[in-house]
């Protein structure tokens, strides 16, 4: 949450490529010049409720 200080981006990529994890790193690196924490939360959703939940 910006309003308390933090702040976060999100990397919308293939996670099963060679590639990801340095394009994320870089993407991170470029953004704010040094890395304090990764979260690494990649999924999916089978069933297609993700597009029909509520904010």
């Amino acid at each position: 949450m910006k309003k308390a200080g933090g702040e976060a981006i999100a990397y919308i990529g293939d996670a099963t490529s060679d590639d990801f994890a340095q394009e994320i790193v870089a993407v991170a690196a470029n953004t704010w010049g040094t890395i304090d924490i990764i979260v690494n939360n990649a999924g999916f959703t089978w069933d297609s409720m993700l597009h029909k939940m509520t904010g």
